[in-house]
């Protein structure tokens, strides 16, 4: 089994188009099909199907990319045991994580420390929890953070088991209402969902980024009109900082924000008195995997971004997680 072939089908799986792909590997559509053909014939089963989403691993797949990814990771590191000194300079993160300012904040900060690496490649994948475990499966990512609800825990918790898949948290929070700093309700100590009334949310209407929006997570809301009459719905996250500041009566509900994105877009986050419901935020990866300096890099920043978050809003950084 050759190993370059192995890599065209992590590239596959990461672009989902045999198209892109061989644009990507230099190679043409032709020749990266055949590969793809000889591997499954070796394999002994399909590794790709073609779905309106694109080529997506099948089951089968799903485990061979896995073994695969592992392997090139492997070769990559013997590779660098006899030329350790560019092992220094290169800067390799495959990440899938949910819309939260705080780990883009890492992020970037990740990014801005490595920036003189020679070797930068980088792929930030904005995903829900199940696209991002499917991505550690396919070898898209090495890394991924997902998010659900604490009354959900023990569910996810046995499915990531049953996975195969190894896992910690990284931040429990309560969301916060994100505003204009001139909003009518901006300067309020703490508000409630009533207080909300006259407001405009905005939501993430895309459905494979889940929002944090009690009104879609069944929860009473104060106005059960308004979810449909006062809403803005949005498919990006470029635009949600710009209404935000230059609409004044709109709203967000957000994870807690580092304070640089809070003052860059002259904005406040608040508390919300009544409201209770609870999310955690996980870092899964391969059971066995082995953190590259890269990757200890963002846990590192991503660590110390937590940290100033859950300060920023009051909550204690050293309180312990829920058993």
């Amino acid at each position: 089994m050759h190993l370059h072939y192995l890599r065209y089908a992590v590239e596959v799986a990461r672009c989902r188009s045999i198209t892109k792909a061989a644009a990507k590997l230099f190679i043409s559509q032709p020749n990266l099909s055949r590969a793809i053909r000889e591997l499954e014939e070796e394999f002994g089963a399909p590794i790709f199907q073609r779905t309106p989403a694109g080529m997506l691993p099948t089951v089968q797949g799903e485990a061979f990319l896995s073994h695969a990814q592992t392997v090139l990771q492997q070769m990559e590191e013997i590779r660098l045991l006899g030329h350790p000194e560019q092992g220094e300079h290169r800067l390799v993160l495959n990440l899938s994580v949910p819309r939260a300012s705080y780990i883009a904040h890492a992020f970037t900060e990740t990014i801005a420390a490595a920036r003189d690496s020679q070797k930068i490649c980088i792929n930030y994948f904005e995903s829900n929890s199940m696209q991002a475990i499917g991505n550690i499966h396919s070898g898209v990512s090495s890394l991924a953070i997902v998010r659900f609800t604490l009354e959900s825990r023990s569910v996810m918790e046995t499915m990531l088991r049953g996975a195969g898949l190894d896992f910690r948290p990284v931040m429990d929070f309560t969301p916060v209402v994100l505003l204009s700093r001139r909003h009518p309700l901006a300067s309020q100590p703490s508000i409630t969902r009533e207080m909300l009334r006259d407001s405009i949310e905005i939501l993430h209407g895309d459905p494979f980024i889940p929002s944090l929006s009690p009104i879609l997570h069944g929860q009473a809301s104060p106005t059960p009109e308004f979810s449909s009459e006062r809403s803005i719905r949005i498919y990006e996250r470029g635009s949600q900082f710009d209404l935000l500041r230059d609409v004044p009566s709109t709203f967000m509900w957000v994870s807690p924000m580092p304070r640089r994105q809070l003052d860059c877009n002259e904005l406040v986050q608040l508390r919300c008195s009544d409201l209770s419901i609870r999310y955690r935020d996980i870092l899964i990866c391969r059971k066995g995997h082995r953190f590259t300096a890269a990757e200890r890099s963002f846990i590192d920043r991503l660590e110390q971004s937590i940290q100033q978050v859950l300060a920023l809003i009051g909550e204690d950084p050293n309180v312990p997680y829920q058993k």
